[in-house]
């Protein structure tokens, strides 16, 4: 199987929501307990709310060998 950056960044916002959900339906209650935990530290945030994060706050940069 291959697979190219463009195929991986066409999950969006969507995709990495339906992950999150996924994920999150997985973990099992200690794991469920310690990541309520960490969200509480950001009001009203959840898994799929914040799957996005590394996705919006990365630095933008051009695509190697195309500068």
């Amino acid at each position: 199987m291959v697979v190219n950056a463009p195929m991986a960044i066409a999950w969006g916002a969507d995709g990495h929501s339906i992950i999150a959900m996924l994920a999150d339906a997985q973990l099992s209650p200690a794991a469920r307990k310690e990541v309520r935990q960490l969200l509480a530290l950001e009001p009203g945030a959840t898994l799929p709310g914040i799957s996005t994060w590394a996705d919006e706050h990365r630095i933008q940069r051009p695509p190697p060998g195309t500068t």
